[in-house]
């Protein structure tokens, strides 16, 4: 009787642990406040900026490259390409929150002022980029990229 007893306290206890985890999980899902940001089209970011991303490849297993074109809409040449904010990304796999997760990032540039941002998926399933775009230290827009690979 006895260590029937202790059994069902172990199951009972080991199955409390695994609710709690998994709300605990559930807590570090994405704010809904963040934009699904659609690749190919320009966003506009505010009266002055606005940006358009796309993967040159098509993203596999390995590191796929977001390339993100961001445009000064207040320049003397209509929308010229600028490289003037600073943007943080990071990614996660959402059904696995914190498991694959990358702390945010600034992305850099290269030599035709492309943001090129590498992005490690290591397993198969859906990932999420988040893209955070600043000025002067604040955020003036976020949103993220979903892929499935």
């Amino acid at each position: 009787m006895r260590k029937r007893w202790l059994g069902l306290t172990m199951l009972f206890l080991v199955l409390g642990l695994s609710v709690w985890s998994y709300a605990a999980h559930q807590d570090k899902a994405a704010t809904p406040e963040l934009k699904i940001l659609l690749a190919g089209k320009k966003i506009k970011i505010n009266e002055r900026y606005s940006f358009q991303y796309e993967f040159p490849q098509k993203p596999r297993l390995g590191t796929a490259v977001l390339k993100i074109a961001l445009y000064d809409t207040q320049s003397e040449l209509s929308e010229q390409r600028s490289s003037s904010l600073i943007i943080l990304g990071s990614y996660d796999m959402p059904s696995m929150r914190g498991h694959h997760a990358s702390p945010p990032l600034p992305i850099k540039t290269n030599r035709l002022g492309d943001y090129l941002f590498p992005v490690d998926l290591v397993m198969r399933g859906e990932w999420e980029i988040v893209l955070s775009f600043q000025e002067d230290g604040q955020e003036i827009y976020s949103g993220a990229v979903l892929l499935k690979v």
